[in-house]
């Protein structure tokens, strides 16, 4: 509305956000992992909600097949 110049760029990526119910004996703070050895060259979140509920967020990259990592046949990775 102002007409205002921004210098920027788009970034574009991918992300599986999972809520699991679980009882966890690990401290509740906001866990994250850069390049951890189970999502490799990604990055990952862990952190507690209300009623037992863990939030898990993982990055998928930006170039990945949207339908097959839908799939849950094919979509695991190890």
């Amino acid at each position: 509305m102002l007409a205002l110049d921004f210098v920027g760029r788009v970034f574009e990526d991918n992300f599986l956000i999972a809520d699991v119910v679980m009882e966890a004996d690990f401290p509740t703070e906001r866990w994250f992992w850069f390049d951890p050895p189970f999502n490799r060259g990604q990055s990952a979140l862990l952190h507690k909600q209300p009623d037992g509920v863990w939030r898990i967020d993982l990055q998928l990259g930006w170039d990945i097949d949207k339908e097959e990592e839908k799939n849950p046949r094919t979509s695991f990775r190890a």
